[in-house]
């Protein structure tokens, strides 16, 4: 199964620490996991809060296999995220993530610091990231650069993965609905540092994927996938139905804050 829809999919095995604001504030729906069933497995990722509504951590699950992002805030900034590979408890990472600022506040830089692997990225004049370049010094042939291309409505409709010493290039194509996204839950910055460990353009879209499609010409390959949700009456989905290369249903959870 690809990367990108184990974190598209995510078992309801969390508690979250968000509270509902004060009754005179509209509740804010807030996305608190994704459930991904197949023939073969039930995969999930369960999203916890902070009670100001700041993302506290993603927690994945996949059979007996666990892992977590713990996101870290210092006066409402996001400066570190500490991760846990195999368990999801905050005092067994395996590494550590470095986030830092222009001084606009802007993301320019985010370090994996026990991996040695950092990213810079781009940004275009609406702020949107158009280039992440991911560079290993230990490995430089797998250092890449990932190039985004942004509709008007606020979504990734394609991204460009080129390596940065070879020829090979894969491209990832994205339609998308017209409906929200339940993604559109996690503070601004927690959501692109979220984008960029997971590989997963719709955490940082507007809309609800439709269609995927990853091809290589160099490797001779050529995936797709299809989502086709039922919705709320908020528009926001419930639940979908993906076909093609994978295949399974998708199931949406919320919480109101």
């Amino acid at each position: 199964m690809k990367k990108n829809l184990l974190y598209l999919s995510l078992a309801l095995l969390t508690t979250t620490v968000a509270c509902k604001k004060n009754s005179d504030t509209p509740a804010q729906k807030m996305i608190s996991s994704v459930i991904f069933a197949s023939a073969n497995s039930t995969d999930s990722i369960a999203y916890v809060y902070n009670t100001d509504g700041t993302l506290l951590a993603d927690e994945y699950f996949e059979g007996s296999y666990q892992s977590a992002n713990f996101y870290q805030y210092n006066s409402g900034k996001l400066t570190m995220v500490t991760s846990s590979d195999g368990n999801t408890d905050i005092n067994r990472t395996s590494d550590t993530t470095d986030i830092v600022y222009d001084n606009g506040g802007k993301i320019v830089k985010v370090i994996k610091r026990n991996q040695g692997i950092y990213d810079t990225l781009v940004y275009n004049p609406q702020g949107n990231p158009v280039k992440v370049y991911t560079v290993n010094p230990g490995q430089l042939n797998n250092s890449r650069v990932d190039s985004l291309v942004w509709d008007a409505k606020g979504n990734v409709t394609a991204v460009y993965s080129q390596s940065l010493f070879a020829t090979d290039q894969y491209v990832d194509n994205y339609t998308y609905d017209n409906s929200p996204t339940p993604y559109a839950s996690i503070n601004g910055q927690a959501r692109l540092v979220y984008y960029l460990i997971n590989s997963f353009p719709q955490a940082i879209s507007a809309s609800n994927l439709t269609k995927e499609t990853e091809s290589s010409a160099a490797y001779g390959i050529s995936y797709s996938s299809s989502y086709s949700y039922v919705y709320g009456s908020d528009g926001f989905p419930l639940n979908a139905g993906i076909t093609g290369s994978d295949v399974g249903t998708l199931r949406y959870n919320y919480i109101q804050r």
